[in-house]
């Protein structure tokens, strides 16, 4: 624990996300309770945890939940995650900030962010900014257009405003650098990876984990994990899982692109997995795809990447972590994208193309991403905000 947290009082830090973890496995979410769980068992903060009522929290007693109730149409019809807080929640939130020592939003755009933020402001409380996402480029026009703009006239001040300011992506930060004027130069920090929860399977648990899915030891199996939503490339996915018939699919998530829709009889879903069960199709997998656009680098990658699994993902998303490139597959996404990814998924389904090994993938994550140095940068940042406490 950081001395200067360990010496003190114990913090109070409101926390707000759009939604809570158990909302199709959003990876925003995930992180958001990651870092929280493992602040709380330092024993140097209390977190209290605002985040919309469409699902419940986590069942863990020592975070203080506070679900909000929310209008979730946008996420229903359109794929799009964006619920609206009801007007109800603003007392509650006006008395919680005011009673702690730091907000600290993850992202900048939600409506319920923006409102946690307008408050911390008016109450004088500093805020702490994990920014995952940037510019999410949507077919639709109009909501790539509103985005953009949002970005500019929303996010980028508050960012610019924010008392520290952490990104988990590289090409996020780049992104948000042409829009904002910091107050403080921005961190970045990637996610961790709980490699003791995550890592290589033994061939014996690979075999249960294929026999369990009554899957062949020979079958191909490509794996995709996240919301079934069109910024994580489900419509390229369709087209891929049709043009490779011999190869399994299994997909693992929920939203409105749902491909049971498909009619593919090679695609598999499956919903409401674990951790524990999701680790189990990742070790039944030989690859994991996911044409993902807007989001910086996906946590299912550093996951998929500590059980060994090789990974298939856009240019884009590499740019969040340029580091991976030596252990990753990737390919450019736009109008020819659907004859790239087909060419090299051929490749490797044809083993033309070699993989790298499980064991090769397994260390990078261990080496690269590991919770205990972004829990104490956290730490340090929040104890040197806290009134009374910095420095």
């Amino acid at each position: 624990m950081s001395p200067s947290v360990s010496s003190s009082r114990q913090l109070t830090i409101i926390l707000v996300t759009h939604y809570f973890p158990s909302n199709g496995g959003g990876g925003i979410e995930i992180v958001a309770f990651e870092l929280a769980r493992r602040l709380v068992a330092t024993g140097g903060a209390r977190i209290v945890w605002f985040a919309s009522d469409t699902t419940t929290p986590p069942e863990l007693g020592e975070l203080s939940y506070r679900p909000v109730k929310a209008w979730n149409f946008t996420q229903r019809r359109f794929g799009i995650p964006f619920p609206l807080w009801t007007p109800r929640c603003l007392p509650q939130l006006w008395r919680a900030i005011g009673a702690a020592d730091v907000v600290h939003l993850h992202d900048s755009l939600y409506a319920g962010n923006l409102l946690a933020a307008c408050i911390a402001k008016l109450r004088r409380k500093p805020i702490v900014v994990t920014q995952h996402i940037g510019l999410v480029p949507y077919r639709s026009t109009w909501v790539r257009g509103l985005m953009s703009v949002a970005n500019r006239v929303l996010a980028a001040r508050l960012l610019s405003r924010a008392d520290s300011v952490v990104f988990i992506s590289r090409a996020v930060r780049e992104y948000y650098d042409r829009l904002c004027r910091w107050r403080q130069a921005p961190h970045f920090v990637p996610n961790g990876v709980d490699t003791r929860l995550y890592r290589p399977a033994t061939t014996a648990e690979r075999l249960e984990a294929r026999r369990s899915l009554g899957l062949q030891e020979d079958q191909p199996v490509l794996i995709f994990v996240g919301r079934f939503v069109e910024k994580k490339g489900l419509p390229l996915l369709k087209d891929l899982a049709g043009a490779t018939p011999r190869a399994t699919w299994l997909f693992a998530g929920s939203g409105p692109l749902n491909p049971l829709e498909w009619k593919l009889p090679n695609v598999r879903v499956f919903q409401g997995r674990t951790r524990e069960s999701l680790r189990e199709l990742l070790w039944a997998a030989d690859l994991l795809v996911l044409p993902s656009v807007g989001e910086g680098f996906p946590l299912v990658v550093q996951e998929a990447m500590a059980c060994g699994v090789p990974c298939l993902i856009s240019r884009e998303t590499l740019e969040g972590y340029p580091e991976a490139g030596a252990v990753v597959l990737n390919e450019p996404l736009g109008d020819a994208a659907r004859q790239c990814w087909e060419s090299r998924l051929s490749a490797v389904l044809a083993h033309e193309e070699a993989l790298p090994g499980s064991a090769r993938l397994a260390e990078f994550a261990r080496q690269h991403w590991s919770w205990r140095p972004a829990v104490e940068f956290y730490q340090q940042q929040f104890a040197a905000l806290a009134p009374g406490l910095g420095s």
